[in-house]
């Protein structure tokens, strides 16, 4: 389990919830960024100050919005491309996460959409102890606005508490028991005995299984912790694999972030280019590089943007001339095609990830396609 959400770090996390609702109102903001910054003291004090650096940066920032964007931009692929230059660069505590944000407030400053705010809030924003390290990607308007209206309320206290619990029942459960464990003691076996396209889609399935477990869980402590004090987190996860089409699976799949590729990628894109394929081309390798800048992230983003192409294309020309299935049967084996579809697609798309070397994955497509072991 990751040592942040480890049982004693819970109970400090409690502490802290405890202390919070006990200070007036006007000190709860500076106790979370002293918290916060306590955390990061502790954990990966080299991320403390990248971080308070850049956010101070960011607080002096005026109009100009090209060169501030640019710096991000420029700092972000420089550490996510470390593995595709082997520098051995250590990537900060919650990095990938409170970049995303500070872009969002310079870009949101820029189009005057955000409430008047103290450097207080900014930092205990962007360094938000619930999301520092896992995320979600939330949003500085949303923050500055619960922070405004909350009030002492045991009920919501006790849903985020029952959200938190959810969280570590995905993590040591489903993630860790089923998937990890028992699922994964079974996918050996069958490993061993000789691999072929069947036991590749298993090994993807199982892949795919804990990292949706396992970053599920995470979301769910986050927005539990958050909802103790008082901030409503938006939903990252929201039944991905029942989805009928790669559109809506993007839709439900971290939305956090696939929705900020959306608001500062695929919509600027579109704007300007009143082209759709380019859009989603270009939010899907953002994405993708958000991840990691490698060569087999770039091929997996790529993938999916191949296939929201196909499906627009699907949906737009093919779908109306076809016309809709008729009676609820017809449907219902219509919606059971698309989201199996789906699912192998996605479950397919794992082979770029899963290997950590391109050996790996021509292997893995070989098999895939019917090739020799």
């Amino acid at each position: 389990m990751n040592p942040f959400f480890a049982l004693p770090q819970l109970g400090a996390a409690l502490g802290a919830v405890a202390i919070y609702w006990a200070l007036p109102r006007p000190w709860r903001v500076p106790y979370l960024g002293l918290a916060s910054a306590a955390v990061l003291a502790w954990l990966d004090p080299a991320a403390l100050v990248a971080l308070g650096a850049l956010t101070l940066l960011v607080s002096r920032t005026g109009s100009g919005l090209l060169w501030p964007l640019a710096g991000l931009a420029a700092l972000f692929l420089g550490v996510r491309a470390d593995p595709l230059l082997g520098l051995g660069l250590a990537v900060p505590l919650g990095f990938g996460f409170w970049v995303p944000r500070l872009a969002h407030v310079l870009v949101e400053r820029q189009r005057d959409t955000l409430p008047a705010h103290e450097l207080w809030d900014l930092w205990a924003y962007v360094a938000f102890l619930p999301t520092l390290r896992v995320g979600p990607i939330h949003r500085f308007d949303a923050f500055l606005r619960d922070h405004a209206r909350q009030r002492w309320d045991v009920a919501v206290l006790a849903r985020g508490a029952q959200r938190v619990l959810e969280g570590y029942a995905k993590l040591v459960v489903l993630a860790g028991w089923l998937v990890a464990d028992l699922a994964h003691g079974q996918v050996l076996a069958l490993s061993a005995a000789g691999r072929d396209g069947g036991v590749v889609l298993l090994e993807c399935a199982l892949y795919g299984g804990n990292l949706y477990f396992a970053f599920a869980g995470y979301s769910d402590i986050a927005i539990g912790f958050a909802l103790m004090l008082g901030f409503r987190i938006r939903e990252n996860f929201d039944h991905p694999f029942l989805r009928p089409n790669l559109q809506r699976f993007w839709e439900s799949w971290h939305r956090s972030l696939s929705t900020w590729c959306r608001d500062y990628v695929f919509t600027p894109v579109l704007a300007s280019t009143r082209r759709r394929a380019p859009a989603l081309v270009l939010a899907m390798l953002v994405l993708a590089g958000w991840h990691e800048l490698s060569l087999r992230y770039l091929c997996w983003g790529c993938w999916h943007a191949a296939g929201l192409v196909v499906h627009m294309v699907w949906r737009r020309r093919v779908a109306p001339r076809l016309g809709g299935p008729s009676g609820p049967l017809g449907r219902v084996a219509v919606r059971c095609l698309s989201t199996g579809l789906t699912v192998a697609f996605v479950l397919v798309g794992f082979v770029f990830t899963k290997n950590t070397g391109w050996a790996g994955i021509q292997a893995d497509w070989g098999l895939l396609l019917g090739g020799a072991p």
